[in-house]
């Protein structure tokens, strides 16, 4: 088969993966065509891959023509843009493209030192530059609608590995080869090499590589810098890449437009409302250097770093303390949940908006829906029940090996009033309990076999922290989710003591999780939060408020050092949406202890906000679109809680 394809700077890419996969297919490749140029190109050919719209397509010549669509995603590249001059494109140091913020600099009459000034988040949030995900991801999803090449799939699989794209037309090898094994079904042929990105030079890598900038990276959950890669050159038969940092960017940026007039250069960008506002105030913003020794180095933080404005003046429906989440959370992430009864609302949150909330331990088919809600048949990600502190969590991660023997804990069973059985580890996870220690241990083997798939498959492990008061055994530590006695089991003080971890044991417990999470599943993430519902009770001889007071500032606190030193962790900030001040008393219900169903539905949607792909970018008003159905708002309010039971 003779194939010829015709496209932009993509196609070459194209061309090179179609002729690996299929090597005695003989691929041509020639750049953009005119409609009336088709019928001759095709002389030549059996089949035109043509890339762009399939309306394009000549009449008759619709079976031997396949469209395909061009990859321009400009959300990792925000500050790229094209200028014009007498109609044509006016290239910069960065090839044809130009930094906006340096251009606008440069039209102004600024120096390169005031432009330097212009690149930092709060005129990144007037430009538009937190806020490009989703207008790109609509547009290149309906680029492949307009060619007949859907990529909605193939877009959650380029999301979930990082930036994606050297510049905003320029992809990365890997999405052109997808998109080189989508068009092989409408060719008829199969890969004899599927994967072409494995053994292919990403051609496009050698032209210009633009930075992920540093505070774009933060909301998108990635790392960033400011090194451009130029356009790759020859040395003596070397191939040598050169790479300039910021300055030297705006520097030879200002260089290559030397001599020309300002007014004879047109940027589309700059009609925009929040463009002519900045070069409105550009002044004032070039005129407030950057903190140097001696001045006020907090003059010019972002908004939300001052209380005045992202607090005080702020209304409190309004108020959002998720500045940016280090991770993308797509339909087809695997995320686990566990903790304490506020973790549920997460779980169920997460399905209702129709993402992979694991459920290792599905209900057997036989039982009822009754049956499957009074059993908490996926109410967790495996039949675990209430996680409350780090130490059971570490725990969770010893199931493993108790499935394979290595741990077996000396309570293995307890007894109800009632002489029901049930499990120390989750003493309300069947509510009728069991026949006997036997049947305890029978219903403990699917269970640990299903915790152990779980831990194996997790890519993001959502954790929120409960207390720090708990009950363990004295002969081997193991800590338990009710004190022995509560509802189940007999309380003995030579078997079993109270602990009140502290800052130190928690932040321990929790680097002993990741460790053990990623000796079996490397690949995992870590979601921090902390549960701000107050203690039912304490054991403490103090009262109450007290006692919740510690100890949420101890979960806290062990929560902020962990994350400070996992780059890869992510405390989502629950506790403050909930507890902070702008809520003016209203997050809680009467009995001062049960969080609203207005506040946790608001949680909710600014979890899904800043953590899906769906709506990466984080300063979005709380009142969009909520992407949680009304119909499941009061759903969110049906938790376990084992912790009730110490009310009597």
């Amino acid at each position: 088969m003779r194939v010829t394809v015709i496209g932009n700077c993509q196609a070459a890419g194209l061309a090179s993966c179609l002729s690996t996969m299929v090597p005695e297919m003989r691929v041509a490749v020639r750049g953009p065509a005119a409609p009336e140029e088709l019928p001759q190109v095709m002389e030549g050919c059996d089949r035109l891959l043509l890339q762009g719209e399939a309306a394009q397509v000549p009449r008759g010549h619709a079976d031997r023509i396949i469209s395909w669509p061009r990859l321009i995603f400009a959300a990792f590249h925000p500050d790229a843009v094209y200028a014009q001059r007498e109609g044509r494109i006016f290239g910069s140091v960065l090839g044809q493209y130009h930094s906006a913020l340096t251009l606008l600099g440069w039209m102004a009459g600024r120096s390169v030192a005031e432009t330097l000034r212009l690149f930092r988040p709060e005129i990144f949030e007037r430009a538009g530059y937190f806020g490009m995900w989703a207008s790109s991801q609509r547009a290149l999803l309906a680029e492949g609608e307009a060619s007949g090449l859907p990529l909605e799939t193939a877009f959650e699989s380029w999301a979930a590995r990082g930036c994606f794209m050297h510049s905003p037309n320029h992809p990365q090898i890997g999405p052109v080869a997808d998109v080189a094994r989508a068009l092989l079904p409408a060719l008829g042929l199969n890969a004899t090499v599927p994967q072409p990105e494995r053994f292919l030079p990403d051609g496009l890598a050698r032209s210009l590589i633009l930075p992920v900038y540093p505070d774009v990276a933060l909301r998108l959950g990635l790392a960033g810098d400011y090194a451009f890669k130029l356009p790759t050159r020859l040395a003596g038969g070397i191939e040598q890449a050169e790479v300039i940092g910021l300055e030297a960017m705006v520097e030879r940026s200002f260089a290559a437009l030397e001599g020309i007039s300002r007014t004879s250069l047109e940027c589309p960008r700059f009609a925009a409302p929040a463009w002519q506002d900045l070069a409105r105030d550009l002044p004032a913003l070039v005129a407030t250097p950057l903190p140097k020794a001696g001045g006020n180095p907090y003059r010019g933080l972002p908004a939300h770093q001052y209380w005045r404005q992202a607090m005080a003046e702020t209304p409190g429906e309004s108020v959002d303390p998720v500045v940016a989440a280090p991770l993308r959370i797509t339909p087809r992430t695997a995320i686990a949940t566990a903790g304490s009864c506020f973790a549920q609302h997460i779980a169920r949150t997460l399905k209702g908006a129709g993402f992979n909330h694991m459920v290792a331990e599905p209900p057997p088919p036989e039982l009822t829906p009754a049956q499957v809600e009074a059993g908490h048949w996926g109410t967790f990600s495996a039949r675990y029940g209430n996680v409350y502190t780090a130490r059971q969590l570490v725990q969770l991660v010893q199931l493993v090996e108790r499935a394979e023997g290595r741990f077996r804990p000396t309570d293995a069973a307890w007894q109800r009033p009632d002489g029901r059985w049930v499990d120390p580890f989750r003493p309300q996870i069947e509510p009728a309990g069991h026949a006997g220690r036997a049947e305890v241990l029978a219903a403990l083997r699917p269970h640990l076999q299903a915790v152990r798939r779980m831990l194996r498959r997790v890519e993001v492990f959502v954790f929120t922290l409960g207390l720090t008061e708990a009950w363990r055994a004295r002969a081997d530590g193991a800590v338990f989710p009710l004190a022995p006695g509560v509802v189940a089991g007999a309380f003995d003080p030579a078997a079993y003591e109270f602990v009140n971890f502290a800052t130190a044991e928690v932040l321990a417990d929790l680097r002993a999780f990741r460790t053990a999470l990623r000796t079996i599943n490397p690949r995992a993430k870590l979601v921090l939060t902390v549960s701000p519902v107050p203690l039912v009770a304490t054991y403490e001889p103090r009262h109450v408020l007290v006692s919740t007071v510690a100890s949420k500032s101890i979960l806290r606190a062990a929560a902020e050092e962990y994350c400070r030193e996992d780059p890869e962790a992510w405390y989502f900030p629950s506790y403050e949406i909930v507890t902070g001040p702008h809520a003016r008393g209203s997050a809680f219900g009467p009995d001062l202890r049960e969080v609203s169903e207005a506040t946790v539905a608001r949680v909710m949607r600014l979890f899904l906000q800043h953590a899906t792909l769906a709506a990466p970018t984080p300063r979005r008003a709380v009142a969009a679109p909520a992407a949680i159905p009304d119909a499941e708002t009061a759903a969110l309010f049906q938790v376990l809680c084992d912790e009730d039971k110490l009310a009597g």
